[in-house]
Parts: C-alpha cells; sequence; structure tokens
C-alpha cells in the first residue's frame, strides 16, 4: 500500500513550460507541468535530465492571462521513461496571485472532469 506524504491535494492541469537549471542557463529545455499543488509540481521534460536536488527555473504561461509566470524550485526526484523525464518539483519562489490563478483553474478542470465522470 502506498502512504500519501503529500500536504496538499495535487490537480492534474496541462500547462507549458520553458525550462533552465541555473547551473547552466545556457541550457534551456520545454516541458509539461502534469500537476500542480500549493507546495510543488509535476513536471515532464523531453530533452532535459533533471539531477535531483538541483535547482530550477521555470517561465510558465498563465492559464487565463496573457503573461508568463516564473517558478523557481528544487528538484526533488527524478525518474526517467524512455525519451522523457518526469521531476518532482517542489515550488521555493512564485507570485502568490499567480499561484492562486493557476489553483483555481487547476479546480475548475477537476471539478468539470469529476462532473462529466462521477
Amino acid at each position: 500500500m502506498v502512504v500519501e506524504r503529500r500536504k496538499f491535494r495535487r490537480f492534474k492541469v496541462p500547462l507549458d513550460a520553458q525550462i533552465t537549471l541555473p547551473g547552466n542557463p545556457s541550457e534551456r529545455a520545454s516541458g509539461a507541468i502534469k500537476d500542480f499543488s500549493r507546495e510543488g509540481l509535476c513536471l515532464e521534460s523531453q530533452n532535459l535530465d533533471m539531477s535531483v536536488n538541483a535547482a530550477i527555473e521555470l517561465m510558465v504561461r498563465h492559464p487565463r492571462k496573457d503573461t508568463l509566470v516564473q517558478i523557481l524550485g528544487d528538484i526533488k526526484w527524478s525518474e526517467r521513461s524512455g525519451t522523457s523525464c518526469l521531476a518532482g518539483i517542489k515550488i521555493k519562489e512564485m507570485d502568490r496571485e499567480a499561484k492562486g490563478d493557476i489553483l483555481d483553474y487547476a479546480y475548475t478542470l477537476w471539478l468539470d472532469r469529476n462532473r462529466n465522470h462521477p
């Protein structure tokens, strides 16, 4: 049996992200946020290996505005599957209003999915 250790529920939310590893700012990659919570997110990238405990910077398109949101975080886990890499990111810095907007958007998607598939 798997024990859930997260304090906050994660919501599936498809958001595109541009990824930079601060230790190597010339190396950039694209990725997708798979799920999002108050403290963290799951990120998938096809062309970037993400090392555990490394810092990471994401630029994410705001789901309801035509702006980009910066997220600074730490990679807490990483696993490679075929050509893609999944990583768990703990959020260190992010605009509070943008975080609330993304959580509201993700919650609305979750409600819509659950209403349509009881």
